[in-house]
């Protein structure tokens, strides 16, 4: 799916910059631009984005003001709103209006592509038939695919040119994916503990400090997960 997004910042250069990040990103399509909270009420009115990245001061309408009646005007199926700002005192108000994230400028590539993976649970980015393919996991066999649902997956792990799906009862099967395509598909219930590993938050069962790295322990698995340093807040938020 398409991913309808509007840029909403009083600051030229930023909104720029932001465009030129976003042009990097799969499946994002930025339809407008707005300077005020005012004009990204209109462009809501008459673009219908189901994502938008809004500033916080600005000119007639704060971020948070045009959020909060953006939110009212489109209650039952609102845009999905990531703010992008230079101060950091305004998060609890930002939550208050549904807010899927919060990020400081400046961000980072990353930084957007995991905002927009959080944005993507929100209601107008979950559509049936993703929500319907991601609760299975496709296995090919010789002369047949197998559907093995979701919640019989433990992790995934590359193994040299393969990827291995950890599954209940210890048993481990070679898939015929790459751990990105396997982030990218099922990001609501899984996450990368490191670049060579991937797991299922609803399997994560505690958090490992060790004097050389930190791991993490999986229900009904024998097997530890070291946890990089780039991936370690991400993760913490898991059992928060």
């Amino acid at each position: 799916m398409i991913i309808r997004t509007l840029i909403v910042d009083d600051e030229p250069l930023a909104r720029s910059r932001l465009r030129r990040l976003l042009g990097d990103i799969d499946l994002i399509d930025v339809i407008g631009e707005a300077a005020d909270g005012k004009e990204a009420i209109s462009l809501v009115e008459s673009l219908s984005p189901n994502l938008i990245f809004m500033d916080i001061q600005m000119p007639k309408l704060t971020g948070i003001e045009a959020a909060d009646t953006i939110m009212q005007l489109f209650f039952d199926d609102p845009p999905a709103i990531i703010f992008c700002t230079a101060y950091d005192q305004y998060a609890i108000e930002a939550f208050k209006v549904n807010a899927s994230d919060y990020l400081l400028k400046p961000v980072s590539s990353e930084d957007l592509s995991q905002a927009i993976k959080r944005a993507c649970q929100i209601s107008q980015l979950r559509r049936p038939e993703q929500m319907d393919e991601a609760n299975f996991l496709p296995i090919k066999h010789l002369n047949y695919i197998e559907n093995r649902p979701m919640n019989e997956v433990l992790y995934f792990r590359s193994e040299g040119k393969y990827v291995v799906a950890g599954l209940l009862n210890e048993e481990e099967i070679v898939i015929d994916s790459t751990l990105k395509e396997l982030e990218e598909k099922y990001f609501h219930s899984i996450i990368r503990v490191h670049r060579n590993s991937l797991v299922c938050k609803n399997k994560l069962k505690r958090m490992v400090r060790e004097e050389t790295a930190d791991y993490v322990e999986l229900i009904g698995c024998t097997r530890q997960f070291v946890v990089s340093r780039r991936m370690l807040n991400e993760v913490k938020k898991c059992f928060v």
